[in-house]
């Protein structure tokens, strides 16, 4: 199990401080590097083994 604790940049949110809906995509992009550690661990991008489709 993979936790990733995200704390909303002020850039990030509006002035009664609800999340912009556009940035929670870049959250589950930020949260994709364990996923990456656990088949390459030293994120060597010559031995890359998994994509991103």
């Amino acid at each position: 199990m993979i936790n990733e604790t995200v704390r909303p940049r002020f850039c990030e949110t509006d002035g009664l401080g609800h999340i912009n809906n556009t940035v929670v995509a870049q959250w589950f992009e930020g949260a994709r590097d364990p996923i990456f550690k656990w088949f390459t661990p030293d994120l060597n991008l010559n031995a890359w083994k998994l994509i991103l489709a």
